[in-house]
């Protein structure tokens, strides 16, 4: 991914004069730019989609709460089963 950014002049890389072990990546001002409109367009997202939450009642929310928790703690489980993560 940052092999990308850096042909598309998103990023630059350097190191810093007292330590030439580590690599270092800054936004560009095209970089820059990008981060504001991505952050706008986030911002614009949640004040679009507040309104919409807003009108599902409490009730609701405590089944749809219950269900994204039921549902988790079986894909938790499921994970489990495939034991790929145990070392």
């Amino acid at each position: 991914m940052t092999k990308r950014m850096l042909e598309q002049k998103v990023i630059t890389k350097y190191q810093r004069s007292d330590n030439k072990k580590e690599i270092y990546f800054a936004l560009t001002d095209l970089g820059k730019e990008i981060y504001v409109k991505h952050e706008k367009a986030h911002k614009d997202y949640e004040e679009r989609d507040l309104e919409f939450f807003q009108r599902i009642k409490e009730e609701e929310q405590d089944i749809i709460i219950k269900f994204l928790e039921e549902f988790n703690h079986h894909l938790e489980n499921k994970i489990k089963e495939l034991d790929i993560y145990e070392d």
